[in-house]
């Protein structure tokens, strides 16, 4: 029987109540938030590991931005004469290392949409 914090008073609240006794805010509709809720050591995992599919975890909309940058830049490295290539090769990088930001933002975005749905 873990207990877990109110998200109204702050008070400890076991997982089986049905509301919190201190402020009666519901408990079991805190837990069903707290399923659904996306993991962000997993959205920056993903970022790194798989670039852009931890991204499009966290938000999809960031992930098509760095993955459209990061593909336009590997296409310019190819066709650029060799002291212009860097310039690219920094594009693709910088683009890699923002879908990692846009994974763990969007996955904190979304779990803050999901914990308070009226704002």
């Amino acid at each position: 029987m873990p207990l877990i914090t109110c998200p109204t008073c702050g008070h400890n609240v076991s997982d089986q109540a049905a509301s919190c006794p201190q402020c009666g805010h519901p408990i079991r509709n805190v837990l069903a938030v707290q399923a659904k809720m996306k993991s962000k050591p997993a959205a920056a995992l993903l970022a790194i590991f798989v670039p852009f599919l931890g991204a499009f975890y966290g938000s999809p909309a960031g992930a098509l931005v760095c993955l459209l940058i990061g593909a336009f830049a590997a296409y310019m490295v190819n066709i650029t004469t060799p002291d212009i290539a860097t310039f690219w090769y920094m594009t693709a990088f910088i683009s890699y290392i923002i879908s990692i930001f846009v994974a763990v933002l969007g996955a904190n975005r979304y779990n803050q949409r999901l914990a308070n749905p009226q704002s």
